[in-house]
């Protein structure tokens, strides 16, 4: 049975192998011997992700070592489309480094893997040689259980896990015969999320009305509104005058001849009252905005007791609130 295990154990780990070997006969220079060791594309199975990056930057390598600049050039823009990040070794010189910054460059513009959380949704991002195919995501519940989901990947889908708790997920694109791609966290580090979602509340019963802060909120918006008209009342008033007066009529000294010198001081008397009319106005609308704004959502919060802290929440309608967790 030891035997069989040993058996099994080294089939598995025979790419990996290779590939090391291909990698060492690169570090040796042999260029040529590090193409012929390199396992097929087609031995890429289940590979993580440094692996997978190690196999594509050994060819390209091997490649521009021969002298064969166009497969190395796409064999880097293939390397760079899975990791950006990927480093050149020391060792190599300032020509090297200018082909390969090239081919990086041009990865990035044609696009990237990558996999995040965003605003309760997932956002994942293939590579535009199409090596990414799906996604699997992890999350660990409060009670210490992992769940997983394998996900198509496209740009924007809803995150499989419940996000009104705190939770803590990780994953990873998968493609290359299910080899690692990219990863987002790990089960050793993995993201932690605090509860951010729009979720059911009050099972669709009417929502209740506004409260009395509510209402204040509603009123501080109407005074806004009207603060808003009488200041830009005054400011077209303020513009006016200003058009007048440049418009006036001017001796060889620059004096207005057109209008009176008492009707020109009046003119820039006014002008200069009514900006800054306005801009009172204009101030006293944004206070009057901003306060009503806070009281209504303010009147509508809720918090509730949770087992990690409190889930607070902002009602939208009969069914949904925004919710945030806090601690």
């Amino acid at each position: 049975m030891i035997q069989a295990t040993l058996l099994g154990m080294c089939l598995l780990s025979a790419a990996p192998v290779d590939l090391r070997a291909a990698t060492q006969a690169l570090d040796d220079l042999q260029y040529q011997a590090a193409l012929d060791r390199l396992p097929g594309q087609g031995s890429i199975k289940e590979w993580r992700r440094e692996e997978v990056l190690e196999w594509f930057s050994t060819r390209a390598l091997a490649l521009l070592g021969l002298k064969r600049e166009v497969e190395a050039r796409q064999g880097f823009e293939w390397l760079f489309s899975l990791a950006p990040e990927w480093a050149l070794p020391d060792q190599y010189g300032p020509r090297v480094r200018t082909f390969v910054s090239a081919a990086r460059a041009d990865a990035v513009r044609s696009g990237t893997v990558s996999l995040r959380f965003e605003g309760g949704l997932l956002r994942a991002r293939g590579d535009s040689f199409g090596y990414a195919r799906e996604l699997e995501v992890f999350w660990r519940e409060p009670n210490g259980a992992t769940q997983q989901a394998s996900l198509p990947l496209q740009e924007l889908q809803p995150a499989p896990w419940p996000r009104e708790r705190r939770l803590e997920v990780w994953g990873r694109v998968l493609g290359l015969q299910k080899s690692t791609l990219s990863e987002w966290g790990s089960e050793n580090a993995p993201i932690r999320l605090e509860p951010m979602a729009v979720v059911n509340v009050e099972g669709g019963t009417p929502s209740r009305g506004l409260g009395g802060l509510g209402i204040v909120g509603l009123a501080a918006g109407g005074a806004a509104l009207i603060s808003t008209g009488v200041g830009t009342g005054f400011a077209l008033s303020s513009q006016e005058a200003e058009r007048t007066r440049s418009n006036a009529t001017r001796d060889g000294d620059g004096r207005i001849t057109s209008i009176s010198q008492r009707d020109a001081f009046a003119l820039d008397a006014r002008v200069q009252r009514e900006a800054g009319t306005a801009t009172v106005f204009f101030v006293t609308a944004a206070a009057f905005a901003t306060a009503g704004v806070g009281l209504v959502l303010f009147d509508r919060l809720r918090v509730v007791p949770t087992p990690g802290g409190a889930l607070i929440s902002v009602p939208l309608d009969a069914s949904f609130a925004i919710a945030g967790g806090a601690r």
